[in-house]
């Protein structure tokens, strides 16, 4: 619910061309796509009365930076356009090379996003049960990696 209201409320900005903000594209791992978490959203927003158009980009194991590289069809499916939003999801993301990494793949992906017309949404995720401790690193990761692009955070694991 977090999330559809975080996507309701936020204003997409800086197009030239106005898209729906009401369509969101989800890119990620298996925390995504195991629990088909974009229907899971469209779900609660057409119970609101607020549908919200939803596609993904996930695979196993992934990282953000993964969907630069060639590893899915990501890029091709921001630049096809018609997304007022584009969450950017991956693991629970310590400090050092793992978060320097995280911001670097978001500002790769930032540049189609806003040429597209949308705005990055960055998950801080959540950790795994008995893990809790590595939720402030991961929310800070994410937080880096939304600042990096202008982007707002979604701390879903919080």
């Amino acid at each position: 619910m977090l999330l559809a209201a975080a996507l309701a409320c936020a204003a997409v900005t800086g197009a030239a061309d106005r898209v729906p903000e009401r369509a969101v594209l989800f890119i990620g791992n298996s925390l995504t796509y195991s629990n088909d978490l974009p229907a899971m959203v469209g779900a609660v927003a057409d119970a609101a009365g607020e549908p919200v158009r939803v596609g993904m980009v996930a695979g196993p194991n992934l990282a953000v930076i993964d969907h630069t590289t060639g590893a899915t069809d990501a890029v091709d499916r921001i630049e096809t356009g018609g997304w007022g939003y584009v969450v950017l999801q991956q693991g629970p993301t310590p400090a050092g090379i793992c978060r320097d990494t995280l911001v670097l793949a978001a500002m790769r992906l930032g540049r189609p996003i806003r040429a597209s017309g949308a705005r990055a949404a960055l998950f801080a995720p959540w950790t795994r049960r008995g893990a809790q401790r590595s939720l402030g690193a991961a929310t800070v990761s994410a937080e880096a990696a939304a600042q990096a692009v202008g982007g707002v955070l979604l701390p879903v694991g919080a």
